[in-house]
């Protein structure tokens, strides 16, 4: 055993520097491609691994998840089940108490989950699946994808925040119709800059941007800045009282919280009641009760604004390593695009191979078709019916094995005729399929516009800007 001296300080740097490496990638950040952080991306493995379209219990998927690809406790599993639930564009359907923002999500064996039909929409999986890399587990019993293929870019949709050694992550969610927008007109020929007008300002929230536009503008070309909002909000008169209705949370507002201040107050008398009644029918609703106009003003509006700073930090491969990076989301867009471009053209490709695969296993089972009395005779030899299909008549060795496998009867009842139609048939697929690889910004513009058709169909909501601009 070999001792080595190492400086104090240097061995505390090294091995800050391999943890601060270690958290980013596997637990604190989202990756470029699919915008998911480690084990949001191994809970969604985990159950599309039960192939199955039926709701499974969430207990279940979360020890699949811990148990097979992440080496964390299954509660870390279940909470990020739970945001992939609650979140607008849901990667997850839950059924069962899954809570919000205002309530806890019930125990995971009172849950169930599947994958919902909005991520099976955005995530292409075959044949992309092929084209991803993949790597072992945490204890190289199995293997799983790097990154999810997604049709969009997923980073920008329900945002994301993480903490890390040094370095900080908090991405606000956008609009699909707005992101989509943006891709397609960027993929039309317009310059980065006019694509990305296309995107007004972070969204997904029932409240108001404070922030001018050319502020929100500028923390979207930068990546980093600080915006400020005020809850969805509405002030009733009731006789002599009245009464702030508090219907839309603004980022980082809590419920918990605003009715502990509201607690304190009227302790002090300056509002009469304060209560939540949210529910399933109601939606979000607090309730605040006053007597005096002003006290809305004086002591309640500053309780309904956040002042959120936002850093869009990501991962990028650079020669296999993982590096953090601060973007816009402009860059967001244009890099995600460009290893949309590389997936789509690798799928192709790997189509294409398939097809010419077929094609020279039914040349080799044409070519047996049209020696049959020679085939027959080998078949009758003592010799090694293989070797003498790949020496005398020229088949590679694994159309022989093809050929040797085959039952004779099949063989006899094989036309020449079906065979050489279906070569034909082969040629003309693979060439059509080929032809795709001149064109492949077409296939994302058509696999993006069809998903906001079936946004538009089936969800609505999913294009309406919830976040208001101030008047």
């Amino acid at each position: 055993m070999q001792i080595k001296q190492v400086a104090g300080q240097t061995f505390v740097r090294d091995c800050m520097r391999d943890y601060g490496f270690e958290v980013l990638e596997n637990r604190a950040f989202p990756r470029i491609e699919d915008g998911l952080k480690p084990i949001q991306r191994l809970a969604l493995w985990a159950i599309h691994g039960f192939k199955t379209d039926h709701f499974i219990v969430s207990a279940q998927l979360a020890g699949k998840t811990t148990g097979s690809y992440s080496p964390h406790a299954e509660d870390a599993a279940y909470k990020a089940m739970v945001g992939m639930v609650q979140d607008r564009y849901a990667a997850i359907e839950g059924q069962g108490s899954f809570g919000d923002i205002a309530n806890p999500a019930a125990a995971p064996r009172y849950t169930k989950a599947r994958l919902s039909e909005f991520i099976q929409k955005i995530s292409t999986d075959l044949p992309d699946m092929r084209v991803v890399p993949y790597c072992p587990n945490y204890d190289e019993t199995l293997t799983q994808p790097v990154y999810l293929p997604m049709a969009i870019p997923y980073l920008l949709l329900n945002g994301s925040e993480g903490i890390g050694v040094g370095i900080t992550t908090k991405i606000p969610a956008f609009n699909l119709g707005e992101v989509c927008k943006a891709v397609l007109k960027r993929l039309g020929g317009a310059s980065l800059e006019e694509a990305c007008k296309q995107i007004r300002g972070p969204d997904g929230f029932a409240c108001t941007a404070l922030s001018s536009k050319k502020e929100i503008r500028a923390f979207m070309e930068a990546g980093e800045g600080t915006l400020e909002y005020e809850c969805e909000h509405r002030i009733e008169q009731v006789g002599r009282r009245w009464r702030l209705v508090v219907s839309g949370f603004c980022p980082e507002f809590t419920p918990s919280a605003f009715l502990g201040r509201c607690s304190r107050l009227q302790d002090d008398g300056a509002i009469d009641a304060a209560r939540n009644e949210s529910s399933g029918a109601n939606g979000h609703r607090l309730v605040v009760e006053y007597k005096d106009p002003d006290t809305f003003e004086r002591r309640l509006r500053s309780l309904l604004r956040r002042k959120v700073s936002y850093r869009i930090n990501v991962l990028f491969d650079r020669g296999g390593q993982l590096k953090p990076e601060m973007c816009g989301v402009g860059r967001v867009v244009e890099a995600w695009l460009e290893i949309r471009r590389k997936q789509v053209q690798a799928t192709i490709e790997a189509e294409v191979a398939d097809l010419g695969a077929k094609l020279e296993r039914e040349r080799a089972k044409l070519k047996a078709v049209q020696n049959l009395s020679e085939i027959f005779a080998a078949l009758e030899s003592k010799g090694d019916f293989k070797q003498y299909l790949v020496e005398k008549l020229g088949f590679e060795p694994e159309h022989a094995a093809m050929i040797a496998d085959m039952r004779v009867e099949a063989l006899k009842k094989t036309s020449a005729t079906e065979v050489e139609a279906r070569i034909e048939a082969l040629e003309a697929e693979r060439a059509a399929v080929r032809e795709k690889l001149t064109d492949v910004d077409a296939i994302i513009v058509e696999q993006i516009t069809c998903l906001l058709l079936w946004a538009k169909k089936h969800h609505p909501g999913f294009l309406e800007r919830m976040i208001k601009e101030q008047v």
